[in-house]
């Protein structure tokens, strides 16, 4: 059997009609915590020493030069806490839970992090892993991990390699097919705060998609069947060692194991083929930019250009705000969102777009507005090359929207929808379903910003990836070809109450 992207997201679609009943088997539920028995580990302190910041001045499009000497253990640190961390606790039936500064799809949390180091101060050459929940570094394989890591000798030899990956189960433990969606979106939240932090330290990076699968997976030492890397981001510095004075990368024998994080794990195909198919390696062919013209929704002469963001209040700097971050449901109507929260969230999205790569230009966004100061509810086209907007079609969509968000009525009560749409078709054919896997991320990462835009704002953001397909699309008017990917709902929530999180 072999899935197209197109193919696995039309498989993977909910429909009114035809969902299958499903009992959550608690047995069986996955741990969210990878550990290493055994291994040496080394404790992460709880403390960032970085000068607050705006949030959206850190996420505007700069040029960094890459830094003159590599990051010390202590710095490495902070990244890594800055990329995720725990926030806070609940407790449900089976136990309690930790939230993260990244949002999950059920609270899975499938992705993991890695460290792929050549040594620096503090930290020997090896392969490490992120256990978010002590904090603490776990050397997996000692060693000098870059000569076989570092396919682009060009560049040199980067000091650091932060890795990806997704543990498959955990997700689909309880979204089964549609699993694979919420493991590129999860992958492309963490990845973003990840990007985030770099920035903030002003560490120049090079972020890679097009890797060797097969190659990274067994220098990770993970069961390729169970877990899978999605991203590598390098940051590039000489080594101050020879690399000839650095032992060897050790043994992955018996690490695959912990790839496991449950007694019993059902595999579904359309997930594992899917992926499958994802490993080859993109074409490098450019994509056609979404193009609502084109897609006969709007005239050439719609789009009104998009004032400049006025500077909003910020409740919160960066990186106070990773500790406030959560998916806000108790949405209220009354006063409307602001020409300026609008004006800022969309720049969000807008300066995420153009730091997208060749398969994720078949990405494009739209709104949904029913209460937003002077601004008439309806859907809308958005277009990130030159900042304007285009009104498709008047009217309340909102409520409708959380009809075929598997009915999900505090939707209805958000200021906007944001949407986030591909044209798989155009992904499918200029990098087959490894542009599926790109796109996806893309769309993770800009959901990334939208949680953390409106934390800053005092606004209320829920990212939405499960709602009746084709009824979302015909909602809006949506050609067959583009595909709703997620949505993300913003908007006023009640101060006073404890959010529901996630």
């Amino acid at each position: 059997m072999k899935y197209s992207a197109l193919a696995y997201h039309q498989l993977s679609s909910y429909d009114r009609l035809k969902m299958d009943p499903h009992a959550l088997d608690w047995e069986q539920e996955p741990a969210v915590y990878k550990d290493y028995p055994g291994k040496k580990v080394l404790d992460i302190p709880l403390e960032v020493k970085l000068e607050p910041v705006s949030l959206f001045k850190l996420f505007q499009p700069q040029e960094i030069r890459a830094q003159n000497h590599p990051p010390s253990f202590e710095t490495l640190g902070q990244l890594l806490l800055l990329a995720q961390m725990l926030t806070g606790r609940a407790r449900h039936a089976n136990g309690e839970i930790w939230f993260r500064s990244i949002a999950s799809a059920g609270a899975l949390y499938p992705s993991e992090l890695y460290i792929a180091c050549s040594g620096i101060a503090g930290l020997a050459a090896g392969i490490y892993h992120y256990d978010v929940s002590k904090p603490a570094l776990a050397l997996i394989r000692s060693g000098n991990p870059m000569p076989v890591l570092d396919g682009d000798k060009a560049s040199g030899t980067p000091m650091l390699t932060f890795l990806i990956s997704a543990i498959f189960f955990r997700s689909a433990w309880k979204y089964r097919d549609r699993a694979y969606r919420y493991h590129l979106l999860d992958s492309g939240h963490l990845l973003e705060n990840l990007l985030l932090a770099l920035r903030a330290f002003s560490f120049a990076y090079e972020l890679n998609i097009d890797f060797d699968d097969h190659q990274v997976n067994e220098i990770l030492g993970v069961d390729p069947r169970r877990e899978g890397c999605l991203a590598l981001v390098k940051v590039p510095f000489s080594s101050p060692v020879s690399a000839d004075t650095v032992e060897p990368l050790e043994s992955a024998e018996g690490l695959s194991r912990y790839s496991q994080v449950a007694a019993r794990e059902e595999m579904y195909d359309a997930l594992r083929i899917v992926h499958q198919e994802s490993i080859k390696v993109m074409s490098g062919q450019e994509c056609r930019a979404g193009d609502w013209v084109r897609y006969g929704l709007i005239d050439k002469n719609s789009w009104k250009s998009i004032a400049s963001p006025v500077p909003a209040n910020e409740v919160y700097r960066y990186p106070e705000v990773l500790l406030h971050r959560r998916s806000k449901r108790n949405f209220i109507t009354g006063e409307p969102m602001s020409a300026a929260c609008l004006s800022a969230i969309i720049s969000l999205v807008n300066d995420g777009f153009e730091s997208c790569s060749l398969a994720a230009k078949g990405l494009s966004c739209g709104l949904l507005v029913d209460n937003v100061a002077e601004m008439e509810p309806g859907f809308y086209a958005v277009k990130s090359a030159d900042r304007s907007l285009a009104l498709v079609t008047a009217g309340n969509f909102l409520g409708h929207m959380s009809h075929a968000c598997l009915d999900q009525r505090w939707l209805a009560q958000a200021a906007i929808h944001v949407l986030l749409f591909a044209d798989l078709v155009e992904v499918e054919k200029c990098a087959g379903a490894r542009g599926y896997r790109e796109v996806m991320l893309v769309a993770g990462r800009l959901g990334q910003r939208l949680y953390l835009g409106a934390t800053v704002l005092g606004l209320g953001c829920c990212g939405i990836g499960a709602f009746y397909d084709r009824e979302a699309s015909e909602l809006i008017g949506m050609p067959d070809q583009v595909s709703l990917l997620y949505l993300l709902a913003v908007g006023q929530v009640k101060k006073s109450l404890h959010n529901k999180t996630k």
